[in-house]
């Protein structure tokens, strides 16, 4: 009896002692939690979403002055509990962002070296993790926290960690290789439901971008892109899971969130300069950089009420009748203004072809100094091909700087979304993404609204309309994709001649390029079809893109009460190169069907009556 009593005491000692090593952190609705534990001395996490397992027992870990500062862990002490609800507005897929989450901070104590902070974040639709500490000296700072996935779920995932711009396939967790990289965001697909999360990161300003590795079986550890050294106040980006429907993830604001505010007065008079809109571009048209041509593609562009023309690479060499690239560039600009068309203007990070690059402080402040004084509007800045400490550092200098002189900005040949798009609003855009400049391809346009674009917006240029290029795909698919590629700067590929003579020149010159309201519709699934229900005021848009053929009907539930008109771009059965458009009245009870050719698509304009 006695040796009974005392093996129940143990057992209860120990069961004691493991959940006093276990601390939850819990949504405000209480649907997401994140669990975080000692095992054998080492920091663990698990993330769940109602119950459900969504992040397996995952190390804690990262690295300063050489040190392993997750293992060896002897103690987790809460030093703050906070929650926060907020609002705030947002260029994109939804103009209103909600800021709703608990937070805890903990201190960790290990016995081999010094103590952190481990801050955490649950959110209604993810969670977010970061590390800090204090430091006198300048030391290294490294990260490598890992990612387990569950048993038998599906990833999808691009390997290109340079500039993103890969293609997204879907692999087994299990059959995921040693070795592997990806660069997030890594898409998790769970069995038998409508659940998904997203592996990311937010709030990177100056320390090496994150991308992944499986280290071991289902397990993705944090690589950074080259050393980050940092002294005082060290804290590391949050490491994001965002977590729901594939809706849920399309309207998810938490890497926004996770990003400092706009720095107070910066933009006071953004409503000046700060302007969301279409853009022509000749580079996919095969016509050229030359001087009379951006003229050509500026007066192309009054006559379709288009906002911007981006003049590419090449007007540096701009020379004749004796003037150089910035003086017949301040002609174009001149030129265009007069038919309420503003400029973009390209420009390499690095040298490049003899002309030098934008890398110092003070080439980036000649160059911009020169651009507003001639009445540039925004600048492409290109070929970074890096998330190294200097190279996200140098977005946040660019951005701040540019705001001074009221110029917008573009980056290309760059690595994803980070949220910094809130703290700055004129980061119109960025590339990060395998756009139309690769060829269109059907597979892409159906993968990366619920991949890539779920961290951001991407600068993809798409809308085709010259039938060598569409590859398969319907005129309706290409109109569809310049809706739901979402991009305040949205440059189309499509020579602006083309939109002109195409029988829907009105309904693609109209298209907004911000949005108050997005909804994904059934059945949209990842690399098969993407289907989206988009607000702009009081009018709705329907665009839906798909691989493979397919007879669909539209539940118009979304709509408010009245009777609404619809205006419908469709496929025409057999036809690839062409659409049929039509009218009809209906109501919020009312649903309306489609046929989509392989490759086809759906565009429309819902308004009230």
């Amino acid at each position: 009896m006695k040796k009974t009593i005392t093996l129940i005491v143990m057992l209860f000692a120990l069961r004691m002692a493991y959940a006093a090593e276990r601390y939850a952190v819990k949504s405000p609705d209480g649907s997401v939690s994140i669990e975080i534990m000692i095992r054998n001395h080492d920091l663990y996490y698990k993330v769940f979403k109602e119950g459900m397992l969504v992040m397996d027992n995952s190390k804690l870990n990262w690295i300063v002055d050489g040190r392993e500062l997750g293992s060896q862990v002897n103690g987790i002490e809460v030093s703050k509990k906070y929650k926060g609800k907020n609002e705030y507005q947002l260029l994109g897929g939804h103009s209103l962002a909600k800021d709703h989450y608990h937070g805890t901070t903990y201190r960790i104590s290990s016995a081999s070296v010094p103590g952190f902070v481990l801050e955490v974040r649950a959110f209604n639709d993810g969670v977010a993790i970061r590390y800090s500490t204090e430091n006198q000296r300048t030391v290294e700072v490294g990260d490598l926290t890992s990612f387990t996935i569950p048993t038998n779920t599906k990833v999808w995932l691009q390997e290109n960690t340079k500039h993103y711009e890969g293609d997204y396939k879907k692999s087994g967790v299990e059959t995921l290789a040693i070795g592997q990289v990806a660069g997030p965001p890594v898409v998790i697909e769970y069995p038998e439901s409508d659940l998904y999360a997203a592996i990311t990161e937010a709030g990177l300003y100056d320390f090496a971008g994150m991308s992944l590795q499986v280290s071991q079986e289902r397990t993705f550890e944090t690589r950074l892109d080259g050393k980050t050294f940092k002294s005082g106040h060290i804290q590391t980006p949050w490491r994001v899971i965002m977590v729901g429907s594939l809706n849920t993830l399309v309207n998810n604001d938490i890497i926004t969130n996770l990003s400092d505010s706009p720095p107070v007065g910066l933009f006071k008079n953004s409503a000046n300069w700060l302007k969301p809109g279409k853009c022509v571009w000749s580079w996919l048209t095969g016509t050229g950089v030359s001087f009379e041509n951006m003229k050509r593609f500026s007066k192309l562009a009054s006559e379709l009420g288009i906002e911007y023309n981006l003049v590419d690479e090449g007007w540096s060499s701009w020379e004749e009748g004796g003037k150089d690239g910035w003086e017949l560039m301040r002609e174009l600009v001149d030129y265009s203004a007069e038919r309420n068309v503003k400029i973009w203007a390209w420009k390499a990070y690095p040298d490049r072809k003899g002309i030098p690059g934008l890398q110092t402080p003070e080439r980036r402040k000649s160059f911009f100094e020169k651009c507003k004084e001639i009445g540039v509007m925004g600048l492409k800045i290109d070929f970074f091909d890096s998330e190294a400490a200097d190279i996200t550092t140098y977005f946040k200098e660019t951005l701040e700087e540019a705001a001074q002189y009221g110029l917008m900005i573009n980056f290309h040949g760059c690595n994803k979304p980070t949220g910094l798009n809130r703290t700055y609003p004129n980061e119109m855009t960025r590339e990060g993404i395998k756009g139309y400049e690769y060829g269109m391809s059907i597979d892409c346009n159906v993968t990366l609204p619920f991949t890539r674009l779920l961290v951001g917006h991407g600068d993809a240029t798409p809308l085709v309309l010259n039938p060598g290029q569409m590859k398969g795909t319907t005129e309706s698919h290409q109109i569809a994709s310049a809706i739901i590629y979402s991009s305040p700067l949205l440059c189309l590929a499509a020579h602006p001649t083309e939109i002109i003579e195409n029988p829907n020149r009105k309904f693609i010159s109209e298209l907004p390029v911000v949005w108050d309201e997005t909804i994904v519709l059934p059945p949209s699934k990842i690399g098969d079809i993407a289907l989206m229900a988009k607000r702009s005021g009081k009018d709705w848009y329907i665009a839906g893109m798909t691989k493979e053929a397919k007879v669909l009907s539209i539940d118009c539930a979304f709509l408010g009460k009245g009777k609404y008109t619809i205006h419908k771009i469709q496929d025409v059965t057999g036809q690839q190169k062409s659409a049929s458009a039509g009218e009809l009245t209906i109501t919020k009870n009312d649903k309306f069907q489609i046929e989509m050719n392989r490759g086809g698509g759906i565009v429309a304009k819902i308004s009230p009556l």
